[in-house]
């Protein structure tokens, strides 16, 4: 008995000690460095970062990072750039955060994940008149199709498709779209309401139609470097958005994108 009280203890300090060293590892060591965050994302990623009109930037994430701007009284700014070379610029601390991400356990080793701010519904888009039963991911092997270039999908849909699918990655939302209509593609994979809304806009959504199956549904998070200046305000940013889920500002801000930009 007195040695099993010895071992519990044992563990207990060891599990005392693992939590201090993760308060350690995001102390301010930088953090009078930290003056401006910058940050970055998928631009264009409806309902999380767009654009309007001017070229200003409007969007879910972006108004929670200005919420999270203003309750730090740190500001930000955004940096533009292709969606794998963001990932490459926030493992290297080149930017501070990016907004919109999924988690993936390869990604979970490198940044520091805030909870989720968003849900978000992947689905097979075909042609109108070409569907096919879409149950499990099984039904998709042997047909062509597209992904977003350096796109996840979950660690399910990932590892099934590295291992059974034939896909293509294709850097432009338009570009699965044109490669469907040519028949170049059997299907494509993509966020629900990011292409219903593009679909709208390009008045497609009467030929290009998603399947009911989501291929996933998967939350969406802010991430942050852990080897930039401002790593060390990691819990500070994460709590902020703790703040705006608890008083409600998150989920007003939802739904007014949501209402917003519905097909």
């Amino acid at each position: 008995m007195r040695l099993r009280k010895i071992l519990d203890s044992s563990r207990l300090l060891q599990a005392i000690v693992s939590f201090f060293a993760l308060l350690i590892s995001i102390t301010p060591v930088y953090a009078d460095e930290c003056k401006v965050m910058k940050v970055t994302g998928s631009m264009g990623w409806v309902p999380v970062l767009m654009k309007d009109d001017n070229g200003d930037i409007y969007g879910l994430g972006h108004d929670v990072m200005s919420n999270i701007s203003s309750q730090l009284s740190l500001p930000f700014q955004f940096v533009e750039q292709p969606w794998k070379r963001a990932l490459l610029s926030l493992q290297q601390g080149k930017v501070d955060i990016i907004i919109g991400i999924y988690w993936t356990k390869e990604r979970a080793n490198k940044y520091y994940y805030s909870s989720p701010f968003l849900q978000n519904e992947a689905r097979v888009f075909v042609l109108k008149g070409k569907e096919f039963k879409f149950e499990i991911l099984s039904d998709l092997v042997g047909k062509a199709g597209d992904i977003p270039l350096g796109g996840s999908f979950g660690e399910e849909f990932d590892q099934f498709a590295k291992k059974n699918l034939s896909l293509h990655s294709v850097g432009k939302k338009t570009e699965h779209i044109v490669r469907l209509q040519k028949g170049r593609s059997q299907f494509f994979i993509s966020d629900y309401f990011d292409t219903t809304s593009t679909l709208k806009t390009m008045k497609l959504l009467d030929s290009i139609v998603p399947l009911t199956k989501p291929v996933s549904t998967t939350q969406v998070y802010f991430a942050m470097s852990r080897n930039s200046p401002c790593s060390s305000r990691a819990a500070e940013v994460f709590n902020a958005i703790e703040w705006l889920r608890n008083d409600g500002t998150l989920e007003q801000l939802r739904q007014r994108y949501l209402n917003l930009n519905a097909p």
